[in-house]
């Protein structure tokens, strides 16, 4: 059965997209890096620190998305993920 095309704008797929990405980059990436990292301390802060603001980052992609979303499907998307 073939995929049921999305009512959202390109605009909308795109900003999800992005935010995707970046969580995929943190949960494959960043986070594992941090936890290989054995030191110095100045390594793991800064590691740390990029963790930090990788997250602040996704979390203001998700907000625009939401905003950007009619509000029966971003209701529909947060309950369902």
């Amino acid at each position: 059965m073939a995929p049921i095309p999305s009512r959202l704008p390109e605009a909308t797929l795109s900003l999800i997209s992005a935010a995707e990405r970046r969580y995929k980059h943190i949960a494959e990436v960043e986070i594992p890096e941090l936890r290989k990292c054995i030191g110095p301390l100045s390594v793991q802060q800064a590691l740390a620190e990029d963790v930090r603001e990788s997250t602040i980052t996704l979390t203001q992609q998700i907000e625009v998305c939401l905003l950007n979303m009619p509000a029966h499907h971003a209701l529909v998307s947060i309950r369902y993920s």
